[in-house]
């Protein structure tokens, strides 16, 4: 059975929803992206997700259609992408995935281009990730200075994340990976996650002004506050 995706308005076959060549995000990398998974079938924290979302589309002035709030719309599209999608993946969770662009290179008025989609989740890979952890080096790549473009995108730019797990690949262990160091020598984030360090009873991460606010990373210092 094919799942099912939302391309701007329309439910069709997920292998038809695809980004025209002429569109801003193929020609210029301009993608902002959310990822999110459910829990029992159910899509988890999609408020979070999608407030985030709306940052990133204020910041480019991608500017939601018909009058409609990005939270509102888009929060019903992934909840309706869950249900299109349970057949598929039977009794396995699995992601939903956020898509949106500027829209097409000389469209008048410029519509942004908009893609819900499901799609699995690496089980074996998190499993390997839960029993024994992941090897990681430290990337001879830095990441992206703010200067560039706040650390707080969730961008699908990603060529600096390609190069450091690149760098990672010669470690030749299975799902190894790279962390990135801003300019300034200090740690940020890794190409899938971010970084936390456990001394003791204490969590450390990296100044929040430097990194994305992963949701997971939210949610895991919230817990740690209430325990």
């Amino acid at each position: 059975m094919d799942s099912i995706a939302w391309y701007n308005h329309e439910w069709l076959p997920a292998a038809q929803a695809t980004l025209p060549l002429d569109d801003v995000g193929v020609l210029q990398g301009a993608v902002l992206v959310e990822r999110l998974r459910t829990v029992r079938g159910e899509p988890l924290d999609v408020e979070r997700h999608l407030r985030r979302m709306q940052f990133g589309c204020e910041l480019l002035e991608i500017h939601p259609p018909r009058g409609r709030d990005w939270i509102g719309l888009l929060g019903e599209v992934v909840r309706e992408c869950a249900s299109r999608n349970r057949a598929v993946f039977g009794a396995q969770d699995f992601s939903l995935v956020v898509i949106v662009t500027p829209g097409r290179i000389g469209e008048s008025p410029r519509l942004p281009t908009m893609i819900v989609h499901a799609a699995p989740i690496r089980w074996p890979q998190l499993k390997s990730f839960y029993r024994v952890g992941q090897p990681l080096i430290v990337a001879n790549t830095r990441n992206v200075p703010q200067e560039c473009w706040l650390p707080q995108l969730k961008t699908r730019s990603r060529l600096h994340y390609y190069l450091a797990d690149s760098e990672a690949a010669e470690l030749a262990q299975p799902w190894g990976g790279a962390v990135l160091l801003d300019l300034a020598g200090n740690l940020t984030e890794t190409s899938m996650a971010n970084l936390l360090v456990v001394e003791g009873k204490r969590i450390v991460s990296p100044p929040l002004n430097s990194i994305l606010h992963g949701v997971s990373l939210i949610r895991t210092l919230r817990l740690a506050v209430e325990m």
